[in-house]
């Protein structure tokens, strides 16, 4: 029988390597990588607006719509990259969030348009939060039809 040329510790080795490699792997990581770094920018009031959906649906009911426009700007880059994340004083006003597109001129700017959903008499609060590559200035505002 030849004897081997290769060093059984070599594998050993190189076992060893490849499992602190992959326990590196495992181990809890921020969100993104040292490009990109995610941050949540929001104000600090409980309530960032109240809105009171008293647009009649198509349905005869006490129960309206209404909509909010959400703009965020990001503060130091040009282009941002974002996501809303929406609370509301009532379990069921709000169902989505609806991208608005947007020229390539404005890449700075993320803006949503949000249906909110409720009883017309009652005011419903929202809150906002936007995730994002970049420190944002948020700015809400109730949609106006033209």
């Amino acid at each position: 029988m030849a004897k081997s040329r290769l060093n059984i510790n070599d594998y050993i080795a190189e076992i060893k390597a490849l499992e602190r490699e992959l326990n590196n792997e495992k181990t809890p990581q921020f969100i993104g990588s040292e490009q990109i770094v995610m941050k949540l920018s929001e104000t600090s009031s409980r309530w960032d607006m109240s809105i009171t959906p008293h647009r009649q649906g198509q349905a005869l009911s006490n129960d309206g719509w209404n909509v909010c426009i959400v703009t965020a700007r990001a503060l130091n880059s040009g282009n941002l990259v974002a996501s809303l994340a929406v609370e509301s004083s009532v379990d069921s006003a709000t169902e989505e969030m609806i991208d608005i597109p947007l020229p390539p001129s404005q890449s700075s700017v993320k803006k949503w348009f949000i249906p909110v959903f409720g009883p017309k008499t009652q005011p419903i609060h929202l809150k906002f939060q936007v995730i994002a590559n970049d420190d944002c200035s948020i700015n809400f505002e109730e949609w106006t039809p033209w």
